[in-house]
């Protein structure tokens, strides 16, 4: 009784060929890491590493993640920094309105009351500020894998490169 051999590989549906690999594997293959350390001519120590690929597997890589929400954790900088210069800048000028119009002493006293409150109320500003990036880079990252790194690193995981022709495809997809 003849045997069924069964190929673990699509078809190519541009030439037929049933010589195809998954894109990770040939990935994998292509990439290789290394570290490497001593020590110099004058005592120091150096230590490294890096990585590298053959030029298919730089064309195959799976797809870059991105970090959209960044510029979340830069406007929380920005407010960080806004917050400080606010601060000082009222500071400054409750000095010079002192300096200048020597109020009396009751306006002395709000305006006293006022800067010892102003430490805290930047410190508690610079936390929320903070806390509100970060929150707000999570959501956009969150968003950008669910809509669009996973479904791409997805389909690169299910695509095979045929060795005869190169072409690239996803046997979900294929019309074959």
């Amino acid at each position: 009784m003849p045997r069924l051999q069964v190929h673990p590989h699509p078809d190519c549906p541009s030439c037929g060929s049933r010589d195809t690999r998954r894109l990770s594997t040939l990935y994998e293959e292509g990439t290789a890491s290394f570290n490497i350390s001593g020590f110099s001519w004058n005592g120091g120590i150096f230590a490294g590493g890096g990585t590298h690929s053959t030029q298919l597997a730089k064309r195959i890589a799976p797809p870059f993640r991105a970090n959209p929400g960044a510029c979340w954790i830069w406007a929380g900088l920005l407010g960080w920094l806004l917050a400080v210069i606010a601060h000082y800048a009222i500071g400054l000028t409750m000095v010079a309105i002192d300096v200048v119009f020597h109020p009396p002493l009751g306006i002395q006293f709000i305006m006293g009351t006022i800067l010892q409150g102003l430490g805290p109320a930047t410190v508690v500003a610079i936390i929320l500020i903070t806390l509100w990036a970060i929150r707000k880079q999570n959501q956009v990252n969150q968003q950008y894998d669910k809509e669009v790194y996973f479904p791409a690193y997805n389909q690169w995981e299910r695509s095979y490169r045929c060795n005869r022709c190169g072409s690239v495809f996803d046997p979900a997809n294929s019309n074959s």
